[in-house]
């Protein structure tokens, strides 16, 4: 099987971006967003602001803290449900 994504380019860099629905349980319903498929990217499916908008202090959907030996800091991880609406398969043979 074969996937295709389609892919943006900003500023010179080509990106695989998928119309993705994530929940937001904060106003129990799902929030539209862009992803990016790709874990070695240097950008990120989302940002703070998003993440704040559907999930607030009280809501917790943290996994971990992980530290990124690359930045030599310690981050958090989330469990977030998401929704990839755009992805088309192809049976290949």
């Amino acid at each position: 099987m074969i996937v295709e994504i389609p892919y943006v380019e900003i500023n010179n860099y080509k990106l695989p971006l998928l119309k993705t629905k994530m929940e937001c349980p904060k106003f129990n319903k799902e929030y539209l967003v862009y992803a990016l498929p790709d874990t070695s990217s240097r950008f990120s499916i989302l940002d703070r602001d998003i993440f704040m908008q559907c999930f607030d202090e009280n809501y917790s959907k943290r996994i971990d803290i992980i530290f990124l030996a690359n930045l030599s800091r310690f981050s958090e991880r989330y469990k977030i449900r998401f929704n990839f609406i755009e992805i088309k398969w192809q049976n290949y043979q």
